[in-house]
């Protein structure tokens, strides 16, 4: 009943405290690498080679266009990306593809083994099946987001 409801009922409560908790272990494990949460999320793609132009790591990360232009603007001030014109796109002047530079090359994989142990330690305690139907349930919620418009 509406009386009874307390604040450990509410789902945005805890999904509220568990993202503040992620973030926190997250940004203190790439802390030394001068890097954000942010920043490695569009920074992986990027390297991985799978995903090179704004529109695109926008449209996979589920972020604004705008913002990841920003991300991708502070990434290349710091030498890891570089934004080259598409000459494919040749109407287009504001079509660019980005690439991973060399010191970006050499830093991901140092950030990806901070990364592992920051996962490590916000499962610390969950065996791989737990973790495996923590991420499953995760992924249906965010389908179901998708799929009934409410993002």
């Amino acid at each position: 009943s509406e009386e009874k409801y307390l604040v450990y009922d509410s789902t945005n409560f805890w999904m509220s405290r568990l993202h503040h908790l992620a973030l926190k272990t997250s940004t203190s494990g790439l802390k030394r690498f001068d890097i954000t949460p942010s920043q490695w999320n569009v920074l992986i793609p990027i390297y991985r080679g799978s995903i090179t132009t704004t529109c695109a790591i926008a449209k996979h990360l589920g972020k604004d266009k705008g913002a990841i232009s920003m991300t991708i603007g502070l990434l290349e001030k710091k030498g890891l990306v570089k934004r080259r014109l598409d000459r494919k796109v040749q109407e287009d002047r504001r079509s660019y593809k980005i690439y991973i530079t060399e010191k970006g090359k050499a830093l991901v994989p140092e950030i990806i083994k901070a990364a592992k142990l920051a996962d490590q330690l916000f499962f610390l305690g969950l065996d791989n099946e737990d973790i495996y139907l923590f991420k499953a349930v995760i992924n249906k919620l965010l389908r179901n987001f998708e799929i009934n418009h409410y993002v």
